[in-house]
């Protein structure tokens, strides 16, 4: 059974032009101070009525590919990591304006258990007149799909556990009609999606800093898979806003040979 309880990345699933979905994936999410800015973290999933559903997943990372604890040293101190908080410098408009675009599709949410239960209790008490209403409406109000092995209740309304094998889950997910799928943070859970060749977009926000440990975006064990590069957009601060969207198989070859 492959499930996750990981509380890191935002992963996105969008429907294409045939019944199914698509799952695309990148980044990691904070803790609730740091989601509840305007440059919070986010994945999607897309579902269109009668389409096949894309996942799409935001992720920060820096150019060693770390994901861990971008938003503050609390989110994630595991493995004695030391430099959580690391893209807090570099939060501008453009990342926020970014986040907007994600979110200005319709869509549901896909989220491993830790990142729900953070959200969970987070964005149901964000205050009427505080500005991350923006995010907390539709957040509170859109189906919730959660990946998780542990027992007792969902309370976040509009929540459900995804029941059985995760990538049989997600599967059937993309065969239904709906709005998109937006997974935010679940690191586990979306390296699980690309083992199994579920990602279909990947938009990745990435920071020009070296970290040199930390857990990483991309296993050992993720499927070969190619993407084409579908928009970039650099910040002042000098992270590239990137989206990427699959693109087949890895094709390979060999430069001519100079005798």
């Amino acid at each position: 059974m492959i499930q996750a309880d990981a509380a890191s990345r935002h992963c996105s699933i969008q429907r294409s032009a045939w019944r199914g979905q698509r799952v695309l994936t990148a980044g990691r999410v904070v803790d609730p101070h740091a989601i509840r800015s305007s440059y919070l973290r986010t994945e999607r999933v897309r579902r269109l009525g009668g389409h096949y559903a894309q996942a799409h997943c935001f992720r920060f990372h820096q150019s060693g590919w770390c994901i861990q604890a971008p938003g503050g040293p609390a989110e994630d101190p595991s493995g004695d990591f030391r430099l959580g908080g690391w893209i807090v410098p570099y939060a501008d408009e453009a990342i926020g304006q970014n986040l907007q675009d994600l979110l200005s599709q319709p869509f549901e949410l896909l989220l491993g258990r830790c990142t729900y239960d953070i959200f969970a209790a987070y964005w149901p008490r964000v205050p009427a007149d505080s500005s991350s209403r923006t995010i907390a409406d539709p957040f509170n109000r859109v189906p919730k799909h959660v990946a998780t092995h542990r027992s007792g209740t969902l309370d976040w309304q509009n929540s459900h556990a995804l029941e059985g094998d995760l990538a049989d889950a997600i599967r059937a997910l993309k065969l239904q009609d709906g709005a998109n799928l937006l997974t935010f943070g679940s690191g586990d859970m979306v390296r699980q999606l690309l083992v199994a060749g579920l990602v279909d977009e990947l938009w990745l926000v990435i920071y020009p800093i070296i970290l040199g440990r930390g857990k990483r975006l991309f296993g050992d064990d993720a499927l070969a898979s190619a993407f084409t590069l579908a928009h970039s957009a650099s910040t002042p601060g000098g992270a590239l806003i990137t989206r990427y969207v699959r693109d087949g198989e890895v094709r390979t070859g060999t430069f001519e040979e100079v005798n």
